[in-house]
């Protein structure tokens, strides 16, 4: 009687009892168990073919889930101050461009300006290099001592080769942060403050 059926997937298994050799064919999921005459014990055999996960454990999980905390603490906090550095890093080139300009306009003995965009967020101006213009996203308006505060069109500023003939303030903000440059008319000096 022939106990092996035809599978596609077969297993070639060689048992060694008392100096002979004798094969069985193994399928995925077939057993057999019989008594061996010349090997004196029976013997169940089974494939092991069957070997993919059903689904995570609990500790797989627990330690997902720490990692996406952990990574989540690390990540959030330096998100959380990317408007805050943003601002500060635009209000430092603002004030340095109002440093260049009245500088080289004294040194040169020359007349250069510099013009706000408020409606398109842009800022030029004109230097020894000639004209050139950036884009600012948080400037929200510019107060000289003639116009007051405006928020709204352009400004152009001249500087001469004497200086500026007022006090200008350059205010830029992001909701809750709000910072003012300001350029002393007298002595050139550019001044940053922080606005709560």
């Amino acid at each position: 009687m022939n106990t092996h059926k035809t599978i596609p997937k077969v297993i070639l298994l060689k048992l060694v009892c008392h100096d002979s050799l004798s094969s069985i064919f193994l399928q995925e999921g077939f057993r057999s168990s019989r008594n061996d005459s010349q090997c004196g014990f029976p013997y169940t055999l089974r494939s092991k073919l069957d070997t993919s996960p059903k689904g995570l454990t609990l500790l797989e999980l627990i330690v997902a889930l720490f990692l996406i905390s952990l990574i989540t603490a690390v990540v959030l906090p330096s998100f959380a101050g990317f408007g805050e550095r943003k601002l500060k890093s635009e209000a430092r080139e603002v004030a340095s461009i109002l440093r260049f300009v009245h500088d080289s306009a004294l040194s040169r003995k020359e007349t250069y300006w510099i013009k706000f965009d408020l409606d398109g967020n842009v800022v030029g101006w004109k230097g020894p290099e000639g004209e050139k213009t950036k884009r600012f996203d948080n400037i929200t308006s510019i107060t000289t001592q003639s116009t007051g505060t405006v928020s709204r069109g352009e400004v152009t500023i001249f500087i001469e080769p004497l200086g500026l003939r007022e006090n200008i303030s350059v205010h830029m903000g992001t909701g809750d942060e709000n910072m003012t440059i300001t350029i002393n008319h007298l002595s050139g000096k550019v001044k940053i403050k922080e606005e709560l």
